[in-house]
């Protein structure tokens, strides 16, 4: 398994794993195989917009980018959605440096995507 890295791959991950009820999600797990089907999708999307500060995201972000890293790549689009997906993870009292180092020491397993 491939860990996410980057603070919007990890928001996702941790959505996805909230939704599905798992406890370990990579960048390449696939939505639908993990057993998500079209009111997941439309949970995560839900989740993932009121996390971001993005409003609602259509569902078919999630029902057509399929695993973590492409829905996190399609949403980082928005330049400021990465320091946002920070905020989120990390509360804001977290400097750029430490949020940085705090992805660095998830065993972040390839380049973010």
């Amino acid at each position: 398994m491939v860990q996410p890295c980057s603070a919007l791959e990890q928001a996702v991950a941790r959505t996805v794993g909230e939704v599905l009820g798992l406890s370990s999600v990579g960048v390449d797990l696939d939505f639908f195989a993990a057993g998500g089907g079209e009111r997941e999708a439309a949970e995560v999307a839900d989740r993932l917009g009121r996390g971001l500060g993005a409003g609602p995201l259509p569902v078919r972000i999630v029902t057509s980018e399929r695993t973590v890293g492409r829905i996190a790549r399609h949403l980082a689009g928005d330049p400021e959605r990465e320091a946002v997906a920070g905020v989120w993870l990390f509360g804001d009292g977290m400097s750029e440096a430490e949020r940085e180092a705090r992805l660095r020491d998830a065993g972040c397993g390839h380049a973010p995507r």
